[in-house]
């Protein structure tokens, strides 16, 4: 996969998520974002 691995402190940073809009919402919650990148696998 060629997806940008998750990083808990990484929260602030601003990442593309899967509709192309910038989002950090994305990445403060794991949840939020399994659902927008599901290729991504949460353990």
């Amino acid at each position: 996969m060629m997806m940008v691995p998750i990083n808990p402190t990484a929260t602030t940073a601003t990442s593309i998520g899967s509709d192309g809009q910038p989002t950090t919402q994305a990445w403060a919650s794991p949840v939020f974002a399994a659902r927008q990148m599901p290729d991504v696998s949460v353990n």
